[in-house]
């Protein structure tokens, strides 16, 4: 049975505070700057932030994600579903909930940037449109949870610590903290070194348009990583 913490529909909470309503996005399974933000807030608040996240992190869940690594913050992803929602006169929950069905319920979206989202009809009351990254959208890359847990600690502590978060060492002490085994390598063209090295060049490429500030991990360095 699956664990009712790993469900991202529950309601309203951290998963989908940053977007708004009648929306719902599990954020820290698929929009990369607010991932991004997140690692960087948890950094500002010192070691015991940093060992925090395991437990935040519950919510990415156990099965394969789409990450959105574009520069769209989300109040335009939500401005930009909602207007076509608007546009094709869908936007009301049951009309929603019809489009949705008659189309083998869901329904894709390609937005400004030509990344393609998926949405879903939802049960959560106020959030009925659930909304996520298509498999091989453009601008994103798909993750295995585990992979994602280990990379998203495993930068936060190369920025807590100073270090190469492609580095053996530092990355198992990130795993340690999930409850994970240790890995014996890291490769740039792995699953998670694909990964890490997407979410610091995303990181590099500056805050979205009117999204937060820039992240500290734009100067975590993986030098070492892409050598080994």
């Amino acid at each position: 049975m699956a664990d009712s913490r790993h469900e991202p529909d529950l309601g309203p909470s951290e998963i989908d505070e940053a977007i708004p309503a009648p929306l719902l996005m599990n954020c820290w399974k698929h929009h990369g700057p607010t991932v991004l933000a997140r690692i960087d807030a948890a950094v500002a608040g010192g070691e015991a932030a940093v060992r925090a996240l395991p437990a935040r992190l519950l919510q990415l869940g156990d099965a394969l994600m789409d990450l959105y690594l574009g520069r769209l913050p989300l109040a335009t992803i939500a401005a930009e579903v909602l207007a076509q929602l608007r546009a094709r006169a869908v936007l009301e929950p049951a009309a929603f909930v019809d489009w949705v069905g008659s189309g083998g319920d869901y329904r894709t979206l390609e937005l400004s940037d030509g990344s393609r989202w998926v949405l879903r009809a939802s049960p959560v009351p106020g959030r009925h449109v659930h909304v996520h990254p298509a498999r091989h959208s453009p601008h994103s890359i798909r993750a295995v949870a585990n992979a994602f847990r280990s990379a998203i600690v495993a930068l936060a502590w190369a920025r807590q610590r100073g270090g190469d978060p492609f580095d053996v060492a530092l990355y198992n002490d990130a795993r340690r903290l999930l409850e994970l085994p240790p890995v014996g390598s890291i490769g740039p063209d792995d699953g998670v070194g694909e990964l890490m090295g997407r979410l610091l060049a995303c990181a590099r490429s500056g805050p979205p348009p009117g999204g937060p500030a820039g992240t500290s991990l734009a100067g975590v360095t993986a030098d070492s990583g892409r050598s080994r």
